[in-house]
Protein backbone atom coordinates (compact mmCIF):
# COMPACT_ATOMS: atom_id res chain seq x y z
CA UNK A 1 0.00 0.00 0.00
CA UNK A 2 1.62 3.51 -1.15
CA UNK A 3 1.51 6.14 1.14
CA UNK A 4 1.44 10.01 0.90
CA UNK A 5 4.92 9.83 0.40
CA UNK A 6 5.13 8.07 -2.38
CA UNK A 7 2.10 9.90 -3.94
CA UNK A 8 4.72 12.42 -3.65
CA UNK A 9 7.42 11.22 -5.30
CA UNK A 10 5.95 9.64 -8.37
CA UNK A 11 7.21 10.70 -11.60
CA UNK A 12 5.38 10.82 -14.94
CA UNK A 13 6.77 10.84 -18.27
CA UNK A 14 6.11 12.89 -20.82
CA UNK A 15 4.23 12.97 -23.40
CA UNK A 16 2.74 15.31 -26.31
CA UNK A 17 -0.90 16.76 -25.32
CA UNK A 18 -0.24 15.67 -22.11
CA UNK A 19 -1.65 17.16 -18.56
CA UNK A 20 -0.36 20.35 -17.45
CA UNK A 21 2.50 19.33 -15.07
CA UNK A 22 1.85 21.83 -12.13
CA UNK A 23 -2.25 20.59 -11.83
CA UNK A 24 -0.85 16.99 -11.82
CA UNK A 25 1.93 18.22 -8.88
CA UNK A 26 -1.52 19.72 -7.04
CA UNK A 27 -3.94 17.09 -7.08
CA UNK A 28 -0.94 14.91 -5.99
CA UNK A 29 -0.48 16.84 -3.14
CA UNK A 30 -3.79 17.38 -2.30
CA UNK A 31 -4.05 13.55 -2.45
CA UNK A 32 -1.36 12.59 -0.40
CA UNK A 33 -2.10 15.43 2.56
CA UNK A 34 -5.33 13.60 2.51
CA UNK A 35 -4.07 9.81 2.36
CA UNK A 36 -1.35 11.50 5.18
CA UNK A 37 -4.60 12.40 7.26
CA UNK A 38 -6.28 9.81 7.10
CA UNK A 39 -3.24 7.65 7.95
CA UNK A 40 -2.56 8.93 11.24
CA UNK A 41 -6.61 8.94 11.94
CA UNK A 42 -6.18 5.35 11.55
CA UNK A 43 -3.45 4.80 13.26
CA UNK A 44 -5.41 6.69 16.21
CA UNK A 45 -8.43 4.41 15.63
CA UNK A 46 -6.03 1.69 16.10
CA UNK A 47 -4.64 3.06 18.87
CA UNK A 48 -8.12 3.46 20.33
CA UNK A 49 -9.48 0.38 18.93
CA UNK A 50 -6.09 -1.41 21.12
CA UNK A 51 -7.29 0.67 24.12
CA UNK A 52 -10.63 -0.53 23.67
CA UNK A 53 -9.83 -3.91 23.06
CA UNK A 54 -7.59 -3.82 26.66
CA UNK A 55 -10.45 -2.33 28.16
CA UNK A 56 -12.88 -5.09 26.93
CA UNK A 57 -10.74 -7.62 27.85
CA UNK A 58 -10.32 -5.97 31.08
CA UNK A 59 -14.11 -5.64 31.24
CA UNK A 60 -14.50 -9.33 30.72
CA UNK A 61 -12.18 -10.08 33.63
CA UNK A 62 -14.18 -7.69 35.66
CA UNK A 63 -17.26 -9.25 34.61
CA UNK A 64 -15.91 -12.95 35.68
CA UNK A 65 -14.69 -11.12 38.43
CA UNK A 66 -18.37 -9.53 39.42
CA UNK A 67 -20.36 -12.94 38.31
CA UNK A 68 -17.84 -14.79 40.93
CA UNK A 69 -18.72 -12.07 43.57
CA UNK A 70 -22.33 -12.19 42.17
CA UNK A 71 -22.39 -16.14 42.74
CA UNK A 72 -20.37 -16.31 46.19
CA UNK A 73 -23.00 -13.42 47.28
CA UNK A 74 -25.67 -16.01 46.10
CA UNK A 75 -24.25 -18.46 47.63
CA UNK A 76 -23.41 -16.40 50.95
CA UNK A 77 -27.21 -14.71 50.65
CA UNK A 78 -28.32 -18.50 50.52
CA UNK A 79 -26.33 -19.30 53.39
CA UNK A 80 -27.03 -16.90 55.71
CA UNK A 81 -31.07 -17.32 54.70
CA UNK A 82 -30.49 -21.17 55.86
CA UNK A 83 -28.44 -20.41 59.02
CA UNK A 84 -31.36 -17.82 60.02
CA UNK A 85 -34.12 -19.67 58.77
CA UNK A 86 -32.29 -22.88 61.30
CA UNK A 87 -31.88 -20.45 64.07
CA UNK A 88 -35.44 -18.75 63.99
CA UNK A 89 -36.47 -22.37 64.28
CA UNK A 90 -35.01 -23.08 67.18
CA UNK A 91 -35.56 -20.18 68.47
CA UNK A 92 -39.13 -20.53 68.14
CA UNK A 93 -38.57 -24.16 69.76
CA UNK A 94 -36.75 -23.47 72.65
CA UNK A 95 -39.03 -20.43 73.30
CA UNK A 96 -42.21 -22.73 72.63
CA UNK A 97 -40.45 -24.70 74.88
CA UNK A 98 -40.23 -22.46 77.50
CA UNK A 99 -43.59 -21.37 76.97
CA UNK A 100 -45.15 -24.62 77.57
CA UNK A 101 -43.09 -24.93 80.40
CA UNK A 102 -44.23 -21.43 81.85
CA UNK A 103 -47.85 -22.31 81.39
CA UNK A 104 -47.47 -25.98 82.91
CA UNK A 105 -45.48 -24.07 86.23
CA UNK A 106 -48.21 -21.38 86.24
CA UNK A 107 -51.29 -24.27 86.16
CA UNK A 108 -49.45 -26.43 88.94
CA UNK A 109 -49.37 -23.32 91.13
CA UNK A 110 -53.21 -22.47 89.92
CA UNK A 111 -53.94 -26.31 91.28
CA UNK A 112 -51.98 -25.82 94.27
CA UNK A 113 -53.61 -22.25 94.93
CA UNK A 114 -56.94 -23.65 94.20
CA UNK A 115 -55.87 -26.90 96.35
CA UNK A 116 -55.31 -24.59 99.72
CA UNK A 117 -57.99 -22.10 99.23
CA UNK A 118 -60.71 -24.88 99.39
CA UNK A 119 -59.02 -26.05 102.16
CA UNK A 120 -58.82 -22.77 103.74
CA UNK A 121 -62.90 -22.03 103.06
CA UNK A 122 -63.36 -25.76 104.69
CA UNK A 123 -61.27 -25.23 107.35
CA UNK A 124 -63.51 -21.29 108.03
CA UNK A 125 -66.47 -23.73 107.22
CA UNK A 126 -65.66 -26.32 110.04
CA UNK A 127 -64.54 -22.98 112.43
CA UNK A 128 -67.96 -21.18 111.78
CA UNK A 129 -69.96 -24.21 112.22
CA UNK A 130 -68.13 -25.03 116.05
CA UNK A 131 -68.06 -21.49 116.68
CA UNK A 132 -71.95 -21.53 115.80
CA UNK A 133 -72.67 -24.27 117.80
CA UNK A 134 -70.24 -23.12 120.77
CA UNK A 135 -72.17 -19.76 120.69
CA UNK A 136 -76.06 -21.86 120.99
CA UNK A 137 -74.31 -23.78 123.83
CA UNK A 138 -73.91 -20.61 125.42
CA UNK A 139 -76.95 -19.06 124.77
CA UNK A 140 -78.99 -22.31 126.07
CA UNK A 141 -76.78 -22.06 129.08
CA UNK A 142 -77.37 -18.73 129.88
CA UNK A 143 -81.14 -19.04 129.07
CA UNK A 144 -81.33 -21.82 131.79
CA UNK A 145 -79.63 -19.15 134.18
CA UNK A 146 -82.54 -18.17 136.95
CA UNK A 147 -82.16 -13.85 136.86
CA UNK A 148 -81.20 -12.84 140.37
CA UNK A 149 -84.23 -11.17 141.60
CA UNK A 150 -86.55 -13.51 140.74
CA UNK A 151 -84.81 -16.05 142.06
CA UNK A 152 -84.75 -14.61 145.51
CA UNK A 153 -88.10 -14.11 145.46
CA UNK A 154 -89.13 -17.29 144.80
CA UNK A 155 -86.93 -19.39 147.49
CA UNK A 156 -88.64 -19.79 150.83
CA UNK A 157 -87.32 -17.89 153.72
CA UNK A 158 -85.52 -20.35 155.88
CA UNK A 159 -87.41 -21.28 159.14
CA UNK A 160 -85.65 -20.47 162.36
CA UNK A 161 -85.64 -23.54 164.62
CA UNK A 162 -87.36 -22.73 168.00
CA UNK A 163 -84.95 -22.43 170.91
CA UNK A 164 -85.06 -25.59 173.08
CA UNK A 165 -86.98 -25.44 176.94
CA UNK A 166 -84.75 -23.93 179.81
CA UNK A 167 -84.46 -27.26 182.19
CA UNK A 168 -86.15 -26.79 184.92
CA UNK A 169 -84.86 -25.76 188.21
CA UNK A 170 -84.70 -28.32 191.53
CA UNK A 171 -85.37 -26.60 194.62
CA UNK A 172 -82.39 -26.52 196.69
CA UNK A 173 -82.69 -27.07 200.28
CA UNK A 174 -83.05 -24.48 202.50
CA UNK A 175 -84.21 -21.96 199.97
CA UNK A 176 -87.81 -21.50 201.28
CA UNK A 177 -86.23 -18.33 202.91
CA UNK A 178 -85.73 -16.69 199.33
CA UNK A 179 -88.01 -17.94 196.81
CA UNK A 180 -91.87 -18.49 197.21
CA UNK A 181 -93.53 -21.62 195.70
CA UNK A 182 -95.92 -19.57 194.23
CA UNK A 183 -93.23 -17.43 192.48
CA UNK A 184 -93.46 -17.43 188.68
CA UNK A 185 -91.13 -19.02 186.37
CA UNK A 186 -88.77 -17.40 184.35
CA UNK A 187 -90.20 -16.02 180.97
CA UNK A 188 -89.04 -18.36 177.95
CA UNK A 189 -86.50 -17.43 175.51
CA UNK A 190 -88.81 -17.37 172.71
CA UNK A 191 -90.96 -14.02 174.44
CA UNK A 192 -87.93 -12.79 174.18
CA UNK A 193 -87.41 -10.07 171.18
CA UNK A 194 -87.51 -11.87 167.50
CA UNK A 195 -84.53 -10.80 165.13
CA UNK A 196 -85.57 -10.64 161.66
CA UNK A 197 -84.22 -13.26 159.48
CA UNK A 198 -81.40 -12.33 157.36
CA UNK A 199 -81.76 -13.08 154.10
CA UNK A 200 -78.65 -14.92 152.15
CA UNK A 201 -77.86 -13.50 148.69
CA UNK A 202 -78.72 -16.44 146.32
CA UNK A 203 -75.28 -18.04 144.67
CA UNK A 204 -74.64 -17.28 141.27
CA UNK A 205 -74.05 -19.94 139.64
CA UNK A 206 -70.37 -19.99 137.52
CA UNK A 207 -70.09 -20.64 133.87
CA UNK A 208 -67.76 -23.60 133.27
CA UNK A 209 -66.73 -21.78 130.16
CA UNK A 210 -65.59 -18.45 131.97
CA UNK A 211 -66.69 -14.67 131.74
CA UNK A 212 -68.95 -14.91 128.21
CA UNK A 213 -69.27 -12.16 126.16
CA UNK A 214 -71.81 -11.68 123.16
CA UNK A 215 -73.14 -9.82 120.83
CA UNK A 216 -71.83 -6.09 120.25
CA UNK A 217 -69.56 -7.09 123.58
CA UNK A 218 -67.68 -9.81 121.21
CA UNK A 219 -64.66 -9.28 119.45
CA UNK A 220 -62.53 -11.80 117.70
CA UNK A 221 -59.28 -9.64 117.99
CA UNK A 222 -59.58 -9.05 121.45
CA UNK A 223 -61.22 -12.46 122.70
CA UNK A 224 -59.30 -15.38 120.31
Amino acid sequence: MKGSRDLMNAQFSKAAFGYRQDEVDDYVRSVAATIRDLTEDNKDLEEKLEVLASKLEEYREDEESLRSAILGAQKLGDKIIRDSQSKAEVIIREATTRADRLVETAQRKIEREQVALSRIQKEVADFKNRLLVLYKQHLELISSLPADEEEAKAAPAPEEEAPAPAPAQEPVEGSDDYYDEESPAELPAEEAEEEPPVEEEPRRRESKYGNLMFGDEFDFSRNP
